[in-house]
């Protein structure tokens, strides 16, 4: 099939029905292909555009080669009309080493100014920020939002917690290599395809036709006024949600783990709610973002029945995964205990668990002074045994408060216990474990484990113990409960 042939003319009045005007600062992103069949090729289009926009207006195009170190001299690579615009006589070629653009007109030289001081490559300091500022447009032309480096801007004005700080080198005009630190980098994948149907809905772009490529034409302020807003909802605003993306994947545990730098208390995971091996351990707390372990399990034994050996290596593993044990499970055995301490320092942890004894004296004596704190699971006993033998230890921050294992027996854990009662101020640990009276262990805030009351009345006291990602014979996998954990931090 023949392409369609789209003339200068065409083209002309294809963009002004768009809305493009006199005197737009207009920065186009392009695909000559996707046009149609055009006399005179690139050099029609870029005439066109100048046509409209008259001498008073500018015109601004990318001009990306990705040479490292950066070579102004080298071709861009971002198409063939900004490459022809790129050489034309009159164009200037801004100077940055990974998001140079050239620019033609009234505002061009004030557009370019300094991109290079600028700390970000794509902030209110560059072409990209100054183009919203000034009120100036977007053309996409036959390509949609995945190639509008003034997104990157919207992420950079938001502080994306995924953005991340790189050198770039180049050669100055001296011929002397140099480099700068720049912050607030974009990353490699994005879904800003998906903002299309907001931007429509609050009349951003305005979408029509030149020849064969279907054209947006995008106001620059409007965009940025509509894309804040939606991103103080959702800071993970154009990531794709694609549990195969492991690029988008990574950037949401970026957030997340912006969001938990403003908590008090340390997230952590139960080995036995993990794998069973040390390398399978690594790999999800690391796909997570978790960087502590509660060690109660491993290679399908209790920790205390591993060799202790075995038990340095995979410690040894962890830590090179950049995972680190911070608590060591214990049997509720007095006579052993000083020998499973030294394990727990063995593989430097500073927290032992042990579950309910019938007296907590004993245990709380041979870890005074030797800098690992205990503290006890209610596993063994309901909540009013549990809160007697605290009271009668004189003990502190003690528990590890285990919901699940509280509604197996029939009670409340928010109702009954923490909320009347001295729970709260003994808790050190809290295990996300949830189950139904039934006997059957859920997702977190699925049970009766009443675990997201329990999560947020010790958040709105500033835990600053452990929150335990786990669950019980049975339960969910690990990522199942892993974004319910998230679940449970986005919705109180």
């Amino acid at each position: 099939m023949e392409a369609l042939q789209v003339t200068r003319p065409e083209i002309v009045q294809a963009l002004r029905r768009l809305g493009l005007e006199a005197g737009d600062t207009l920065l186009v992103h392009s695909s000559l292909s996707a046009i149609g069949n055009v006399p005179g090729g690139a050099d029609t289009v870029i005439d066109a555009l100048l046509e409209v926009l008259t001498p008073a207006g500018t015109l601004v195009m990318p001009a990306f080669n990705w040479t490292r170190p950066y070579d102004p001299e080298a071709l861009s690579v971002v198409g063939v009309i900004p490459e022809t615009f790129r050489k034309r006589a009159g164009v200037v070629r801004g100077f940055h080493p990974t998001h140079p653009v050239s620019a033609l007109g009234a505002h061009a030289a004030e557009l370019l100014k300094d991109h290079l001081q600028s700390p970000t490559p794509c902030g209110r300091d560059t072409p990209f920020g100054r183009l919203i500022a000034a009120g100036g447009k977007v053309l996409l032309l036959g390509v949609d939002n995945d190639r509008s480096t003034t997104m990157h801007t919207l992420e950079d004005y938001a502080d994306a917690p995924y953005l991340r700080e790189m050198d770039a080198s180049y050669t100055d005009t001296a011929g002397e290599l140099r480099s700068v630190h720049l912050k607030r980098v974009p990353g490699p994948h994005r879904d800003f395809i998906g903002l299309h149907p907001l931007f429509r809905r609050c009349g951003v772009e305005v979408i029509g036709k030149v020849g064969n490529a279907v054209a947006r034409l995008i106001n620059a302020q409007k965009m940025h006024d509509v894309a804040m807003e939606a991103f103080r909802d959702d800071p993970a605003l154009v990531l794709c949600d694609n549990p195969s993306c492991e690029a988008c994947m990574a950037q949401r545990r970026s957030i997340r783990l912006a969001m938990l730098r403003e908590e008090s208390f340390t997230l952590s995971a139960l080995a036995s709610s993990v794998s069973p091996y040390a390398e399978e351990i690594a790999a999800e707390l690391s796909r997570a973002g978790i960087s502590d372990l509660v060690l109660d399990r491993i290679y399908g034994q209790p920790v205390w029945s591993v060799p202790e050996t075995r038990l340095r290596r995979a410690a040894s593993l962890l830590s090179e995964e950049g995972v680190k044990i911070g608590a060591v499970y214990c049997p509720a055995d007095p006579l052993a205990f000083d020998r499973h301490l030294g394990l727990v320092e063995a593989l430097g942890a500073k927290t032992a668990v042990v579950p309910f004894p019938p007296d907590l004296a004993p245990f709380l004596a041979a870890a005074a002074g030797r800098g690992v704190q205990v503290i006890f699971e209610n596993i063994s006993f309901p909540s009013g045994v549990c809160a007697r033998l605290v009271r009668e230890a004189g003990a502190g921050e003690v528990l590890a408060f285990n919901p699940a294992a509280f509604a197996l027996g029939g009670e409340r854990p928010f109702l009954d216990i923490v909320n009347h009662g001295p729970f709260r101020r003994h808790i050190a640990m809290l295990l996300l474990t949830d189950a139904t009276f039934g006997g059957e262990y859920t997702l977190p805030a699925r049970g009766n484990g009443e675990v997201k009351e329990v999560l947020s009345v010790l958040r709105c006291r500033s835990f600053a113990g452990r929150v335990v990602v786990a669950t019980g014979p049975g339960g969910p996998d690990f990522r199942q409960l892993v974004a319910g954990f998230w679940t449970l931090m986005e919705t109180s």
